[in-house]
C-alpha cells in the first residue's frame, strides 16, 4: 500500500494565484456554498458564508439587494470574499473601484482588515483609494496582472500607495504564479519563476 501523499497545505491556508486572480472570485460565485452545499447558479451577496476544512469564507459585497442599474458599472458588482484559517485573513475583491469601495468602508470597515489583499482591479487608477489601503493594510499585495498588459497595470501611484502603507508588493507579471501558505505565525511566499526557474530566465 503506498504511503499517502504529503498535503503541504493541511492545517492551513494556501492560495494559489495566477494573472487571472482578480476574476476567479466572480466565477466562484456561480457554486456559492451554503451549509456545506454547493448551490449552482446561485450569485454572490454579502453575507453569505460557509466553512470548509477548517477555513471559513465570507462575500462581503455586492448586496443582495443591489439595484440592477445599467448606470452602475458592472466592475462594482464584482464579487469580495473575506477567507479566515490557519491564523491569517486575504481579502479577494476581484475588479471593484472607488465606488464599491466607498460602500465597503461605510457597511463593513471591520472585515477589511487583511494579511493579504489581491488588490482591486489588477492595481489600476480607478481603485485602491487611500482611505481603502490604510484600512485593509495588507502585509502582502497581491497584483494579480499580465506580463506588459496593454492597461498599464499596476498603476505607479497605486504601487506607491500600499509601498507606502507598508505591504510587500507581489506581482504576477514578475513572479509568475503566486503562492501563499499561511500557518500561524508563518507566512511562506513562493513565485513560480523562483520555485521553477529555466535558463532563459537569466537572459
Amino acid at each position: 500500500m503506498p504511503a499517502p501523499r504529503h498535503n503541504p497545505c493541511a492545517s492551513r491556508l494556501c492560495l494559489h494565484l495566477g494573472h487571472g486572480a482578480g476574476h476567479a472570485v466572480d466565477d466562484l460565485g456561480e457554486d456559492v456554498r451554503a451549509g456545506g452545499e454547493v448551490q449552482p447558479g446561485v450569485p454572490c451577496a454579502a453575507g453569505s458564508k460557509w466553512s470548509w476544512d477548517g477555513v471559513s469564507f465570507e462575500f462581503l459585497h455586492p448586496r443582495a439587494e443591489a439595484p440592477a442599474d445599467r448606470a452602475v458599472r458592472a466592475n462594482n458588482q464584482s464579487c469580495v470574499l473575506r477567507i479566515e484559517g490557519g491564523g491569517a485573513r486575504v481579502l479577494l475583491t476581484g475588479d471593484i473601484e472607488r465606488a464599491a469601495e466607498r460602500e465597503l468602508l461605510l457597511r463593513a470597515p471591520a472585515l477589511l482588515p487583511a494579511d493579504a489583499l489581491i488588490v482591486p482591479h489588477h492595481g489600476s487608477a480607478t481603485s485602491s483609494t487611500p482611505e481603502f489601503v490604510k484600512q485593509v493594510a495588507p502585509r502582502h499585495a497581491v497584483f494579480a496582472v499580465g506580463y506588459r498588459n496593454r492597461f498599464g497595470h499596476p498603476r505607479e501611484e497605486v504601487l506607491a500607495r500600499y509601498r507606502d502603507a507598508g505591504s510587500e508588493l507581489l506581482r504576477t507579471d514578475a513572479a509568475g504564479a503566486i503562492q501563499l501558505r499561511f500557518a500561524p505565525g508563518e507566512v511562506r511566499v513562493d513565485g513560480e519563476r523562483d520555485r521553477a526557474r529555466r535558463y532563459w530566465h537569466e537572459s
